[in-house]
């Protein structure tokens, strides 16, 4: 292909045994207001119909279809990330949607600026809920490098791979970790720290959903995915202590919140029960040494520092009151 042929952005999307949310995904994705843009859709070895809906698509112009063999999420955003034709990169994850604004509003914050980062937070709908999108979004925030890391660290900017574009060499030079889990957790930090300048859009422009099939949302795991969480949470760790000007309790507090969601995991696996208690006991203590830290920032919401709280005094009852939430409030 031409340069001048080749599109500006790349979305990739990657999609795996998700047949239900296909339509809505790629439908979303071609009812953008730019044509800039080529759709990658990955099938990674889907068992169900999702490779055959997928390729109802490979007609449109901008869409590319391609099957792999099952390896994961990280593998097949690698993958894509490898076929992309674009300047820019952008990810979807298949059982999500998008705003019609999606690619436009990320471009105009990209701006043709190297090496920038932009980002914008989800908004989370449930499982069968459609959401209505305002008009385009208002001009992006400009942000310093460790303004964003902290918002990150106190979950006020999402650190997901979605809803972020960067140019695609970022992602060539630092793919995500093929055969684990929160590999967004693990790189977020790398893309940070390598990204010079950086823009906030505030108003939603992509749906995150909410279901139970997803990684976040399960209830039950293998000890396996507890490690792939403290290897994440150590890659976070050591990229954000590289960023001049972030305070280092931000990021002691961002991996005690993911110590209280780890342990209760950790209560629920189904293999090695033994070292997955040893595992939420020694998150427990991480935290009880720091308990009064997290209790003194006035950063930390009080929610949360109740959770602290409850969790170093009375894990039992720190799991029934999550379990209460989880059924009757969730």
């Amino acid at each position: 292909m031409d340069t001048q042929d080749r599109p500006l952005v790349s979305v990739i999307g990657a999609f795996y045994n998700i047949e239900k949310y296909v339509r809505r995904c790629m439908d979303s994705l071609l009812k953008q207001d730019t044509t800039d843009y080529e759709i990658i859709g990955i099938d990674d070895g889907s068992t169900d119909a999702t490779g055959v809906l997928l390729d109802e698509y490979a007609s449109h112009q901008a869409v590319r279809i391609f099957h792999k063999p099952n390896g994961g999420l990280s593998d097949a955003r690698n993958y894509g990330v490898q076929q992309a034709q674009g300047k820019y990169v952008t990810f979807v994850d298949g059982d999500d949607f998008v705003s019609p604004y999606y690619v436009s509003a990320l471009l105009r914050a990209m701006d043709n600026i190297p090496n920038r980062l932009v980002v914008s937070n989800p908004v989370l709908v449930k499982e069968n809920e459609s959401f209505a999108w305002k008009q385009p979004p208002e001009q992006a925030e400009a942000w310093t490098q460790s303004g964003l890391a902290s918002a990150m660290c106190y979950e006020e900017i999402m650190p997901g791979a979605w809803a972020h574009l960067a140019p695609r060499e970022a992602y060539l030079e630092i793919p995500f970790p093929v055969g684990r889990k929160y590999e967004e957790l693990a790189t977020i930090g790398s893309y940070l720290r390598t990204a010079q300048s950086f823009m906030v859009i505030k108003e939603p422009i992509y749906a995150y959903v909410l279901h139970e099939g997803s990684i976040t949302h399960s209830k039950q795991v293998l000890y396996a995915q507890l490690e792939d969480c403290q290897f994440a949470l150590e890659q976070f760790r050591q990229s954000m202590s590289q960023i001049d000007g972030l305070d280092p309790r931000d990021i002691d507090y961002f991996v005690c919140l993911e110590y209280s969601r780890m342990a209760r995991l950790a209560y629920n696996t189904l293999d090695q029960k033994e070292r997955a208690l040893d595992l939420a006991q020694s998150c427990r203590e991480y935290i009880k040494n720091r308990l009064d830290q997290l209790k003194s920032n006035p950063r930390i919401s009080k929610a949360n520092k109740l959770r602290m709280q409850l969790f170093v005094m009375n894990p039992s009852l720190y799991r029934f009151a999550f379990d209460v939430y989880d059924r009757f409030i969730k």
